[in-house]
């Protein structure tokens, strides 16, 4: 009895030092999110400033929705609700995630995203665009941008109400959150 007692107390010592080793990896080789200095979002940005990896993407006269995982939700049916007609790339602000969150979570629902709209995604995985435009945080806010003359332009930005993604919006709603966009696209 004492000799079981003793395996399954180094069994639990084992496991707590694996859990507290993995923990430990997982701080000391997170990246840290780049601090923005202001809160304001950029009206305008050259071009050029865009990263390489996304100008095979973002070309003239496109709109860019930046917009966090939930408002996404709504925005992702933009054109089944508002028949628009120009060239939109849907990029949710991930940029205040966590890196373990964005490892266990957020890829897999990016993909989904992918899945149910017929929009381009473009998932800005170290937060470049999102830092180049000065957007930290998205929590209740998105910002449409167009593409224009070697410009990025702000050409919208509003509120979104927080926690979508636990409600089941109607028909309704969702043109209530779309239809101000009208003017724009």
């Amino acid at each position: 009895m004492g000799e079981k007692r003793k395996m399954m107390a180094n069994l639990f010592k084992v496991i707590f030092l694996g859990v507290l080793g993995f923990f430990a990896l997982v701080y000391f080789t997170a990246q840290k999110p780049k601090q923005i200095s202001s809160k304001e979002a950029k009206s305008s940005i050259k071009y050029e400033k865009i990263p390489n990896n996304f100008k095979n993407i973002v070309k003239e006269n496109t709109y860019l929705i930046v917009a966090s995982y939930d408002a996404m939700l709504v925005l992702k049916d933009i054109n089944k609700y508002l028949d628009v007609k120009k060239s939109i790339i849907l990029v949710p602000n991930v940029s205040n995630t966590s890196w373990a969150m964005k490892k266990l979570f957020v890829e897999s629902k990016l993909e989904e995203l992918k899945n149910t709209t017929n929009e381009i995604v473009l998932y800005d995985k170290n937060s470049s665009l999102a830092n180049i435009l000065n957007i930290y945080s998205t929590q209740n806010k998105f910002y449409i941008y167009k593409i224009e003359n070697k410009l990025i332009k702000l050409v919208y930005k509003n509120k979104i109400k927080e926690n979508l993604y636990q409600e089941n919006l109607s028909k309704k709603q969702i043109l209530e959150i779309l239809s101000p966009l009208k003017k724009i696209f």
